[in-house]
């Protein structure tokens, strides 16, 4: 039995990884908005959950669960002029 948990990652802390990793957790799908951490912060409006985001996917895989980012496209994003992976994306 798998159990997966989709989410920001924004509140896993070593601690918490570690104990939602022993009650069974076995991956994780981080939404991860974008690779810049200002665009990141400017998103979702708060002072650096760019840098709480790596921190939770690093605490996960610590932890030993498997991580999975989920990239948002977001036009707005996808606007500026640093492209290339979205154009990549959308290439194939």
């Amino acid at each position: 039995k798998e159990i997966v948990l989709y989410t920001n990652g924004t509140l896993a802390n070593e601690d918490l990884a570690a104990e939602i990793s022993r009650a069974g957790l076995s991956k994780a799908i981080v939404t991860f908005i974008s690779h810049d951490p200002i665009k990141h912060d400017s998103f979702t409006g708060v002072k650096n959950s760019w840098e709480q985001t790596v921190s939770g996917i690093r605490n996960f895989s610590k932890a030993g669960i498997k991580v999975y980012t989920c990239l948002i496209i977001i036009v707005r994003i996808i606007k500026d002029k640093d492209t290339s992976l979205f154009n990549l994306y959308l290439s194939s």
